[in-house]
């Protein structure tokens, strides 16, 4: 951790350390609890963050690397895969940290950025369904979080899915984050954002 949080540390040395927090996705307990998950996240969010959007609404990142920022992103889909860590962290540590950020990278130049983006936003609306404990919150505010939520994967993915001259690859994960949010979140969506 210490590794990701040094301002002027070696990029290789930064994904490594991703390279490793994805291998400890794997084991048992994952990359720990609530705090250790919301901290990994902020990390990944500095590397996807401060986003610049230029004149024709292009994000990019000038301070980190793409093939740093594709590490990151590539760490986030094994940490929503992973059956390792608690579903109600990840739900915290998404609203609390990253999901902003991750809609975002969806707005990346490179492709292979583009496409990882869509692979962790696939994997998102399962824990905003699964991601609750009984009496945490009320049923309001869950109601409203999950329809927040829906909103801003939609309003992310829709755009690349409704785009004809993209890389199949992007076009692929768009489709894979689509079904994953009607299957989820149908019931956060507007009609019109169905029926499109």
């Amino acid at each position: 951790e210490k590794l990701l949080g040094v301002k002027k540390g070696g990029e290789r040395s930064k994904s490594h350390a991703l390279a490793l927090l994805s291998t400890l996705c794997k084991a048992p307990g994952g990359v720990g609890g609530q705090t250790e998950i919301t901290s990994v996240f902020q990390h990944v969010q500095s590397f996807l963050g401060s986003a610049s959007t230029g004149a024709g609404g292009d994000y990019h990142k000038e301070a980190t690397s793409k093939a740093l920022r594709l590490d990151a992103l590539s760490l986030v889909v094994v940490m929503l895969d992973s059956d390792n860590h608690d579903p109600v962290h990840i739900r915290k540590g998404l609203t609390s940290a990253l999901l902003p950020k991750l809609c975002l990278a969806v707005q990346e130049q490179w492709y292979k950025v583009i496409a990882e983006a869509l692979r962790a936003l696939a994997a998102v609306p399962r824990f905003f369904v699964i991601g609750y404990k009984e009496g945490e919150e009320s049923p309001d505010q869950k109601k409203q979080e999950m329809d927040s939520v829906a909103k801003q994967l939609y309003d992310s993915i829709e755009p690349l899915l409704a785009a004809h001259d993209v890389d199949q690859e992007i076009k692929e994960c768009a489709l894979s984050a689509t079904a994953s949010l009607l299957s989820f979140l149908h019931a956060n969506l507007t009609p019109e954002q169905k029926s499109k």
